[in-house]
């Protein structure tokens, strides 16, 4: 089964059963006809690793034969990825520096003038190589050099795939206990070990960095209150070392309503303030008419 939306598989979910998928920053997609707004689906088998266990879960459906032919597929032999040997030709950003630097000007006015708190800008990349890269090899290789992130790959063919490797997750949640976090206020990495605690020291005292990361927070918090029993927020924030960033971040907890489900979380959850800005519409609108 696949869904255009979350919903309606809360219909025909069974205990234990799970859907995969996405949906898109905003719900646009004028920008990037390949990304569908939003796709969901239950597939027919799961392999499942936590750690060092596995296990395989199948979703049967009255065509008992499809699922047997698609449980077939998997007795093969696979080769391990190979390296990657590509080389690349070009990089072309867009916005160009100059073009940059004018929308960046443009967001702090509007700082200045109360439009908004906060926009988080992003800029698109355009990557020529050589040879052809697999999708698969690309997560590989992310996987082996982004630590302490999340590495996802959805492909629905063999052109066409959505991947990426990130230190945030929107939230993980278990019956009704739920676990997120803010994960905002940035610094880059030093050049050794001394620089580098410098840095963050300099990070965990910096009154901007610690407001933008308490935005987020509170902006999590007053998302979660109307689905939630109670939230609490951790302290004091922690640093998250990344390969060429440090980032500020606190966890929160929440102990979630009876009846509360994903959809619910889903809307008041995304794009956080951390991923978007603040306030969520003006911000988001903002994005929607400058980014590329």
């Amino acid at each position: 089964h696949s869904f255009v939306e979350p919903g309606p598989a809360y219909t025909i979910l069974g205990e234990g059963q799970r859907v995969w998928g996405g949906r898109s920053f905003d719900g646009q997609h004028e920008k990037n006809r390949r990304c569908m707004p939003s796709f969901f689906f239950l597939p027919q088998i799961e392999l499942i690793r936590f750690d060092q266990q596995w296990s395989l879960a199948v979703n049967l459906t009255e065509d008992k034969a499809r699922t047997l032919a698609g449980l077939r597929k998997l007795i093969c032999d696979v080769a391990a990825l190979p390296p990657i040997s590509s080389h690349i030709r070009s990089i072309v950003h867009t916005p160009i520096k100059s073009e940059w630097d004018a929308l960046v000007h443009k967001v702090l006015t509007g700082i200045e003038n109360d439009e908004f708190k906060k926009v988080v800008l992003a800029r698109r990349s355009t990557v020529q190589l050589d040879n052809t890269l697999s999708a698969a090899q690309l997560l590989k290789a992310s996987y082996l050099n982004n630590h302490h992130s999340f590495h996802f790959l959805l492909s629905l063919d063999s052109k066409h795939s959505f991947m990426g490797s990130t230190p945030e997750r929107l939230y993980s949640r278990v019956g009704h206990e739920l676990h997120t976090e803010a994960l905002a206020g940035t610094i880059g990495r030093g050049d050794n070990a001394t620089h580098d605690m410098e840095l963050a020291n300099w990070l965990s005292q910096d009154s901007k960095n610690l407001n933008e990361n308490q935005y987020v927070v509170d902006d999590i918090v007053e998302r979660l209150s109307p689905h939630s029993e109670m939230v609490e927020v951790e302290t004091e924030p922690r640093l998250v070392r990344l390969r060429k960033v440090q980032h500020l971040k606190r966890n929160i907890h929440a102990s979630l309503k009876t009846g509360t489900n994903g959809v619910q979380l889903l809307s008041a959850l995304q794009p956080t303030a951390a991923v978007a800005g603040l306030p969520r519409k003006e911000s988001m609108q903002f994005i929607l008419d400058n980014e590329p």
